[in-house]
């Protein structure tokens, strides 16, 4: 297969194209478990150190810490693929996949919570975590290209 790569983000890029059709449900739910992994336990560390209270720092420490991830995962696969590309080597898919999904755990998570320190008067609310309708196809969009 020629176009690995552009197969793979258009994957995952699927739930977007149902979110624009109407159907939030795929799109809500990717939206949600991504940020599971990493953006859940920084807010819980940092909602620790700096209290519940103060949402506005724990946003800008937990954005900080997502954009060192997302700034050291790609320089890792930015230096990996220039070691294999010098060699005369082709790019494992294999390992683009994961760049690809580790990234989306990342990304997603970096501008939701840009949004909710922007938007950080409302964390009080219950609903403030539908902010992720409001960030996830402009995420969605920036993460295919």
């Amino acid at each position: 297969m020629k176009f690995k790569g552009t197969l793979a983000s258009f994957i995952l890029t699927i739930p977007l194209l149902l979110h624009y059709l109407g159907f939030d449900g795929p799109a809500m739910f990717l939206a949600l478990i991504a940020e599971f992994p990493l953006a859940i336990p920084l807010e819980r560390m940092f909602a620790g150190i700096f209290g519940r209270g103060n949402y506005a720092i724990v946003a800008a420490t937990e954005f900080i810490s997502l954009l060192a991830f997302f700034i050291i995962a790609l320089w890792s696969f930015y230096r990996i693929a220039r070691n294999r590309i010098k060699k005369g080597q082709k790019i494992n898919f294999g390992r683009h996949l994961v760049f690809l999904i580790a990234s989306f755990f990342v990304i997603h998570p970096l501008f939701f919570t840009a949004w909710a320190f922007l938007n950080a008067q409302h964390a009080g609310d219950g609903q403030f975590i539908f902010g992720v309708f409001t960030t996830y196809p402009t995420v969605q969009f920036v993460f295919y290209f």
